[in-house]
């Protein structure tokens, strides 16, 4: 895989974390992302260490919040939330599977009493944590998994596994069918600046998939 399409990769994925902590958290607390990876030919794995840091000091700020989400609960959100009975643990990536790309709007959800959220679009019905919930309908949560996965839009690279370390029956996965689901959506707002101008391209990616984008650039900028 060319860097300059795995890097932006990584770098969205450090973004995911620090936007669901923030939001898990209410910003109680910091997480800070490495990348142990042996980059190789074919299929590699990349493993992300998070460790988390308390703002106040450990002890008291335990007893202060002890409700606070730890590194391993963000990431069991995120990703690993799996074999719960009625599908209300799925994970942040497993509902938006779910939703394959639609967001919901006022009236399609409802909150219960008992900490989780209904969904309902169309003839399909779905009950989620509201933990889970709320990652999803944020958009820098879905802006970073967006990035995250946008390898997947490009020729030869056909799957995104996500997987516990020891915990190989708790796998995610997203194949290239499913990129789309992923997509944030776009922000409503004034056209600032509309400008038409002829340039010469050249082509940085293709796809011949219908539901795939091509990338350009004119030397400076990539559209």
């Amino acid at each position: 895989m060319d860097v300059r399409e795995l890097a932006p990769a990584l770098l969205a994925a450090g973004d995911l974390f620090q936007s669901a902590n923030r939001i898990l958290n209410d910003g109680r607390s910091t997480v800070s992302v490495q990348v142990l990876g042996q980059f190789r030919t074919g299929s590699f794995p990349v493993v992300f260490s998070v460790d988390q840091n308390p703002i106040e000091i450990i002890q008291g700020f335990l007893q202060q919040h002890p409700h606070i989400k730890d590194a391993k609960e963000i990431l069991e959100i995120l990703f690993f939330y799996c074999g719960i009975p009625g599908g209300i643990g799925a994970s942040v990536v497993k509902l938006m599977k779910w939703l394959k790309g639609d967001k919901p709007k006022e009236g399609q959800f409802t909150f219960t009493n008992n900490g989780t959220v209904i969904i309902n679009l169309g003839d399909r019905q779905k009950e989620t944590k509201t933990e889970t919930f709320s990652l999803v309908m944020d958009r820098s949560v879905r802006a970073a998994l967006e990035g995250m996965v946008a390898p997947l839009k490009r020729d030869g690279i056909e799957t995104l596994d996500f997987y516990e370390e020891g915990v190989i029956e708790c796998v995610e996965k997203i194949t290239e069918t499913e990129v789309d689901y992923f997509t944030a959506e776009e922000l409503e707002g004034e056209t600032l600046l509309d400008n038409t101008r002829e340039a010469i391209l050249s082509i940085v990616r293709l796809s011949f998939k219908e539901e795939h984008k091509w990338g350009f650039t004119d030397g400076t900028t990539k559209i």
